[in-house]
């Protein structure tokens, strides 16, 4: 698996981690889909870029825009204008938008910099899981830019891991 910016050591712990997510999604009948702001398609890129893919992931977005996040992901226009993009409200929207049954559904979306947005700090980034309940986390990476998109990412699929262990 190739994914921009990361070393092989990193490649191969996201392979182990992507398997052991496929192995629980087929071994609980779950089907995963993606949304993605923050994290512009990294986490559904070393999702898809493991075999097995095609039989646990159904589908992945990147809303960037809030208009996106609206459109596509039924985010409500006043969570977004009283918490704004960069909050635990909307990464709960974002992955109920899209959620059904049978589906775990995992978003980020977040603050990568280089400078506060709204009041939210550069390396904020808030990842939430959708299996029929909700649950947002909160994280404060460090590092560049990439650096905390890279986090962000592995943090969702470390989440989505734990969420699929415990259903």
């Amino acid at each position: 698996m190739v994914i921009i910016g990361y070393n092989n050591r990193m490649t191969e712990i996201l392979g182990e981690l992507v398997q052991d997510i496929f192995r629980l999604c087929r071994n609980k009948c779950k089907k995963i889909a993606v949304c993605e702001s923050i994290t512009g398609g990294l986490v559904v890129s070393a999702l898809i870029g493991e075999d097995g893919a095609s039989k646990c992931v159904e589908e992945g977005f990147i809303t960037y825009s809030n208009d996106a996040k609206q459109n596509r992901l039924k985010v409500e226009s006043q969570t977004l204008s009283k918490f704004g993009a960069v909050s635990a409200e909307t990464a709960a929207q974002m992955c109920e938008g899209i959620w059904r049954d049978g589906f775990v559904t995992v978003s980020t979306t977040g603050n990568a910099g280089p400078t506060a947005m709204d009041g939210k700090p550069v390396g904020r980034v808030y990842v939430g899981v959708c299996c029929g309940t909700t649950s947002v986390y909160e994280f404060n990476f460090e590092g560049d830019r990439n650096q905390i998109r890279t986090q962000a990412a592995t943090a969702a699929l470390e989440i989505l891991k734990t969420v699929l262990e415990r259903v």
